[in-house]
C-alpha cells in the first residue's frame, strides 16, 4: 500500500501564537544561524536547512515524531521554511508540521510595530 504524499500545511502567527504561548508547538527557525542569532522569535530553537545529519539526530531525538512544529524563515518570498517543513513529513515522518507563512516579518510586524507588547 502506497501512502499519500503528506505535505506540511500554512499556519499564521496569529494561530501559531496561541499554540506556542501554550507550549503545544514547537517553533523552529528555518534561516541560517547567523540570523537567528541576529534575532528571531523568543522561544524558537534554531534548525538551519542546511543542518548536519547529526544535528537533525540531536532534534529527533529531543522532539518525537508526533510534536507540533512550525517552522518559520524570513518572509513570505522565504520558501526555506516550507521546505524543511515539507522534509520534515517527507523524509522524517513527522506528522503534526506547519510552516509560517509570513516568516519572522509577519511575527515581527504584529509583535512589535505598535501593536500591544508580548507577554
Amino acid at each position: 500500500a502506497t501512502t499519500p504524499a503528506v505535505l506540511a500545511t500554512p499556519i499564521s502567527w496569529a494561530e501559531a501564537k496561541p499554540l506556542a504561548a501554550a507550549g503545544e508547538a514547537v517553533l523552529v527557525d528555518a534561516r541560517p544561524k547567523a540570523l537567528y542569532e541576529a534575532g528571531h522569535i523568543p522561544g524558537a530553537i534554531s534548525f538551519p536547512e542546511a543542518s548536519s545529519p547529526e544535528d537533525l539526530q540531536a532534534f529527533q531525538q529531543k522532539y518525537s515524531k508526533t510534536a507540533k512544529l512550525v517552522i518559520y524563515c524570513g518572509s513570505q518570498s522565504c520558501s526555506l521554511s516550507k521546505r524543511l517543513a515539507d522534509r520534515f513529513v517527507q523524509q522524517h515522518g513527522y506528522t503534526s508540521v506547519r510552516f509560517m507563512t509570513g516568516g519572522y516579518q509577519e511575527w515581527q510586524k504584529a509583535e512589535l510595530s505598535g501593536g500591544k507588547p508580548g507577554i
